[in-house]
């Protein structure tokens, strides 16, 4: 962790959701989950894996 109070730190959540993988990417103070900063639904378990990790790279290089 960085001693930065304004750094932004996000976690991924991966989980079925009926016939469809749900993947949403939000942060340790969102007190609404179902409000997240990003979200998508796919048909497999590494789809959803890969579209939370690319979400997650594309704000780890935009906000550096």
């Amino acid at each position: 962790m960085s001693d930065h109070d304004d750094d932004l730190h996000l976690h991924a959540r991966i989980f079925r959701a009926g016939c469809d993988w749900y993947a949403d990417i939000g942060d340790h103070t969102d007190s609404t989950p179902e409000d997240p900063h990003w979200h998508g639904f796919y048909a497999s378990q590494r789809a959803a894996l890969d579209a939370a990790c690319q979400q997650l790279l594309l704000r780890a290089t935009s906000s550096a």
